[in-house]
C-alpha cells in the first residue's frame, strides 16, 4: 500500500516484554508505546488485536479485528 502509513501501537506491556516480541518478530514499520493507554481509550480499543484505518481528513474508515481485504 504505497499511500498508507503503518504504525503499531503496543497498549499496557512492558519495555522488557515488547523488546523481546519485537526480536522474535520483524515488522518493518514503526512501533509506538502506549503505556498508559491513552491512545487505546481514545479509540476505543477493548480487545487486541485490532486494526483502525484512519483516512487522510483524520476519520476512522474501519475498526475491527482483522484488516480488510481491500483498502
Amino acid at each position: 500500500y504505497p499511500n498508507a502509513l503503518f504504525v503499531g501501537i503496543n497498549s499496557g506491556e512492558k519495555k522488557k516484554k515488547i523488546k523481546k516480541f519485537l526480536r522474535r518478530h520483524k515488522f518493518n514499520y514503526m512501533i509506538l508505546e502506549d503505556l498508559s493507554k491513552s491512545v487505546a481509550s481514545l479509540y476505543g480499543v477493548e480487545a487486541l488485536p485490532r486494526t483502525i484505518i484512519i483516512k487522510k481528513d483524520k476519520k476512522i474508515s474501519f475498526s475491527g479485528e482483522r484488516p480488510p481485504k481491500s483498502l
